[in-house]
């Protein structure tokens, strides 16, 4: 299943990888940073530092580099993390934001100083979210009712749910994924987020990572249509 719908409902949609560290801190990131941002810079000249610390805060982004202040690409590294992701509009697995993930990471892999990355986690994660005003709903497990098949049920009369949560985790061929559905603010209006996430421990070279992030992405995209009534699924076509 593909994700390019004209009127997807996607938020987010991000890969991070992390590495083995030896040490509390990565010892090549501060070099590692200068030599990956000119690596990248012709591209991504716009850099923001994030989370400052003045300690190494390991597996927490501290830079970030886009093609401009706001676009909806962004590559973020930290001691020890890698992270490549996407926002809203113009998203395409295949044609765009899969090809972009590669580059990135052998561009890092061919700069980056350190005498040994062993990747020890990767991680695929889509986040949704719409208005239920556009539904017509105002109450949240009314929505839910009649767009998605995931139930809130409360038997407490003269009660209605105004915030909620519901975490499942499922068995998959990629290992496990995750489905997250909360409730939120999307443009200030109430809003249902949903979010998928799928993680591996085993995938270290290139190629494992990009076999299973391509089994991954499946997986969520069928889940994904599985997620949404038909009603519900066809109002983002």
């Amino acid at each position: 299943m593909g994700r390019q719908l004209a009127k997807a409902p996607l938020q987010e949609v991000m890969i991070e990888l992390r590495w083995k560290l030896d040490e509390p801190w990565d010892p090549a990131f501060e070099p590692g940073c200068g030599l990956f941002w000119a690596a990248i810079r012709e591209e991504f000249p716009v850099h923001v530092r994030i989370n400052p610390t003045t300690y190494p805060d390991v597996y927490r982004v501290q830079h970030q580099y886009r093609k401009q202040q706001e676009d909806s690409t962004a590559i973020q590294l930290g001691h020890g993390v890698l992270t490549v992701s996407h926002a809203t509009k113009g998203y395409s697995w295949e044609e765009a934001f899969f090809p972009f993930f590669r580059k990135t990471l052998y561009t890092f892999l061919q700069v980056y100083p350190l005498e040994k990355i062993e990747f020890n986690l990767v991680l695929l994660r889509y986040l949704d979210a719409v208005k239920i005003e556009d539904y017509g709903h105002a109450v949240l497990d009314a929505f839910l009712a009649e767009n998605m098949n995931v139930v809130l049920q409360n038997d407490l009369p003269g009660y209605t749910a105004r915030n909620l949560k519901i975490q499942q985790e499922f068995d998959v061929e990629a290992g496990k994924v995750l489905l997250v559905v909360n409730s939120g603010l999307l443009d200030g209006k109430t809003a249902i987020t949903w979010s998928t996430t799928c993680a591996n421990r085993k995938a270290q070279t290139p190629e494992q990572i990009e076999e299973w992030l391509n089994v991954a992405h499946k997986i969520q995209g069928d889940l994904f249509v599985k997620v949404c009534k038909p009603n519900f699924y066809a109002s983002f076509q």
